[in-house]
C-alpha cells in the first residue's frame, strides 16, 4: 500500500507539472478573468483526475504514461534553459536593494532598482553606474525610469509605494514608463494622485493598461491617470521629439486584453522607437517593426520563486523564457519587470519587487 501511495504522489505532480505547463502557454490569454479561472480549476481537475487514476489503476501502462510526461517536462526545462541562455542580454551594471537571503523568502516590499546602459550607433556606453561618465563630451544620455504592475491594493502599505517614487525620482529620469496594471481593486485608485506627484521628468510620463486595469474599469483609471499626470497611450503612439538628437517614438500594445486593435505607427528612420506592452509575448512583432527596446511586465517574475530553480509559473505563450530581465531579439532590447506590486495574494517569495532604470547613450 505504500508503495501504491508513492505511485499516486508521483503520477499527482506529473499531472501538476503537465497543467503548469498548459496553464502558461494557452489559459493566460483568456480574455475574462472569471472564465479563466473557472477554466484553470476544471483543467487542474482533469490533470490531476487522469494522472492520479493511471497511478492508481492503470498497472503498468500508467507508470509508463506518468513516466514519459516526467521526459517530456525534463526535455522541454533543458530547451527552455538553452533557449533563455541564448536570448539573454547584458546584466545590469548596478543594483540596490536587499542582498538574497534564503533565511528571508518574505520578498514583497524588498524593492530592487537596476540600472542598465544601452549604447546606440557604437556609441561607447559606460559599462559601470559611474554618474561621472555622463558628462564625456560628445555624449548623449536618456534616462528612462521603467514602472510596472504597481497593483495598488489595501494589502500592501501605502508608505511603501511611496518609498518607491523617492526612488526614482532620486534617480532623475528623462522620461518615465508605466507597463500597465496599476491596481488591483478599483477602489484603491485613488492612491495613485498622491503618488504621481512625487514624480517628475523633463519629457513626461506615458502608459499603458494591463489586463487588471482592463477587468477593473478602463474608464475610471484613464481618468484618473489624465489627473495624475501621466499620458495613457493605449494601442496609439506618441512621438516625442528631442532637440539636437533623434525623436523618441512611444508605441503602445494592449493586446490581447484591450478592445481596441493594436495598430503601428509610420516609423521614421533614425526614431529612437520603444515600445510599452505590458506583456512580452508581443516582443517578436515589435521587433520586426522595428523596436530599439520593448518594455514589459506583467509576470511578476513568477512572484514565488524556487532557489536554484526560478519560477513554476509565468503566464505567457513562451513559458519562463522571457520571465525577468534583460534580453536581445535580433536588435532589440527587451526589459521585463518583476513590478512593484502583489496580486493574487498580495505575497512575494524569493522575488523581490523592482524598478529598471535603463539609460541610453549615443555620440
Amino acid at each position: 500500500m505504500g508503495l501504491q501511495f508513492i505511485f499516486l504522489i508521483t503520477g499527482l505532480a506529473a499531472g501538476f507539472g503537465l497543467f503548469l505547463a498548459f496553464l502558461n502557454r494557452v489559459l493566460s490569454y483568456m480574455r475574462r478573468k472569471i472564465l479563466k479561472t473557472a477554466a484553470a480549476a476544471g483543467i487542474l481537475l482533469l490533470f490531476l483526475g487522469i494522472f492520479g487514476g493511471a497511478a492508481w489503476w492503470g498497472g503498468e501502462w500508467g507508470r509508463w504514461l506518468i513516466l514519459l510526461t516526467y521526459v517530456v517536462l525534463f526535455i522541454g526545462e533543458f530547451i527552455h534553459r538553452w533557449r533563455t541562455r541564448q536570448l539573454r542580454g547584458a546584466p545590469p551594471v548596478s543594483q540596490s536593494g536587499d542582498a538574497f537571503s534564503l533565511r528571508r523568502p518574505l520578498t514583497t516590499t524588498h524593492l530592487v532598482v537596476s540600472q542598465y546602459n544601452l549604447s546606440l550607433n557604437g556609441a561607447s556606453a559606460p559599462t559601470h553606474a559611474n554618474p561621472g561618465a555622463i558628462h564625456q563630451e560628445g555624449i548623449k544620455r536618456l534616462r528612462v525610469a521603467h514602472l510596472s504592475d504597481l497593483h495598488l491594493n489595501h494589502h500592501l502599505p501605502h508608505v511603501y509605494y511611496q518609498q518607491v517614487m523617492e526612488q526614482v525620482q532620486r534617480a532623475e529620469p528623462d522620461l518615465i514608463l508605466f507597463t500597465g496594471d496599476f491596481i488591483t481593486e478599483l477602489e484603491s485608485i485613488h492612491q495613485l494622485p498622491d503618488l504621481a506627484r512625487m514624480l517628475h521628468s523633463r519629457l513626461g510620463m506615458y502608459a499603458i493598461f494591463g489586463n487588471h486595469d482592463h477587468w477593473a474599469g478602463a474608464q475610471q483609471i484613464a481618468e484618473t491617470l489624465h489627473q495624475s499626470g501621466i499620458e495613457w497611450i493605449g494601442n496609439g503612439w506618441r512621438r516625442i521629439p528631442l532637440d539636437g538628437w533623434r525623436d523618441i517614438l512611444l508605441i503602445g500594445c494592449e493586446e490581447p486584453w484591450s478592445p481596441d486593435a493594436f495598430s503601428p505607427p509610420p516609423a521614421q528612420n533614425g526614431d529612437l522607437i520603444l515600445a510599452l506592452s505590458h506583456t512580452a509575448d508581443h516582443v517578436y512583432r515589435l521587433s520586426q517593426l522595428g523596436a530599439t527596446a520593448v518594455f514589459s511586465g506583467h509576470y511578476h517574475a513568477g512572484q514565488f520563486q524556487a532557489p536554484g530553480f526560478g519560477p513554476l509559473f509565468i503566464p505567457s505563450r513562451y513559458g519562463r523564457r522571457f520571465h525577468h530581465g534583460h534580453y536581445r531579439i535580433g536588435n532589440t532590447h527587451l526589459f521585463v519587470s518583476a513590478g512593484i506590486g502583489a496580486a493574487e495574494p498580495p505575497l512575494r517569495l524569493y522575488c523581490p519587487p523592482d524598478v529598471f532604470l535603463v539609460d541610453f547613450y549615443e555620440d
